[in-house]
């Protein structure tokens, strides 16, 4: 209510247009909105981080995400584990847990390590929500930034799942990354081709591609979600002349990133 009666009270100032192709469509700004609209996102921040460092209860993050970097750390390698088969699983974000343990001290360095490695998954979340406030302030305004980075960060699916210790954070987190440089890209083929190096527009490609392989690396789905359409992008959107160049910059970044 507080959210809906300062955005009516302060109005709507200005119109920006859309930067990679100057397009006609507005886009409303809240100057109240825009100056503190991101001070109302620290309660829920506060419970993100505080209750990510909370012991876990859950089954997966008991057995599989904190499990497998604890037994790897007390074998002192990372291998096969036969007897879990959740050490068959993508293990990326998990791997945060693994060298806290490596740097934590004392005869219960697994445990440390695991709070460590949890707090850090939960701090996804805000993560996203500044890279949601970053797009929407470059490709829309500031106002849509804030609102997305809001909306993001008080989803009651988001808080749960960031306090719990499941990983479903770190894949949205690279997911929208990818979602961003893919934008960029669209930014290079649609305004600048003639004027930006070949090598900062390749850069973009392999950036895509390997934020891409990121979310993959932390969740077996993300091969379909998000690796598979940036490839089918970079076959069939971009400049023909660079069409394959492109493909194959983002496969083999995508394939550094989870490979």
């Amino acid at each position: 209510g507080l959210f809906a009666w300062a955005w009516k009270k302060s109005g709507f100032r200005r119109a920006i247009r859309f930067p990679a192709d100057k397009s006609d469509i507005e886009v409303r700004r809240c100057g109240w909105l825009e100056r503190w609209g991101l001070w109302l996102g620290l309660p829920f921040l506060f419970v993100i981080v505080f209750g990510g460092m909370l012991p876990p209860w859950d089954f997966d993050v008991r057995e599989y995400h904190l499990q497998v970097p604890k037994e790897w750390f007390q074998s002192g390698r990372i291998s096969f584990l036969p007897h879990n088969v959740y050490g068959n699983m993508p293990l990326g974000a998990e791997m945060h847990a693994l060298l806290a343990m490596v740097f934590a001290p004392g005869q219960r360095a697994w445990w440390w390590g695991a709070l460590v490695g949890k707090t850090v998954i939960a701090s996804f979340a805000p993560l996203t929500a500044v890279a949601l406030y970053a797009a929407g302030r470059r490709f829309a305004s500031q106002t849509a930034g804030v609102v997305a980075a809001l909306v993001y960060i008080s989803l009651p699916w988001v808080v749960h799942v960031s306090v719990n210790g499941l990983i479903e954070g770190a894949v949205a987190f690279y997911t929208l990354l990818t979602l961003y440089a893919v934008l960029l890209c669209a930014e290079d083929s649609d305004k600048d081709e003639g004027r930006r190096s070949n090598a900062a527009v390749r850069g973009r490609w392999l950036l895509a591609g390997f934020l891409a392989g990121s979310a993959a690396a932390c969740k077996y789905p993300a091969l379909v979600f998000v690796v598979a359409p940036v490839l089918a992008w970079g076959a069939l959107a971009l400049i023909p002349k660079r069409r394959w160049q492109a493909l194959m910059a983002i496969a083999l970044a995508a394939l550094c990133g989870c490979g």
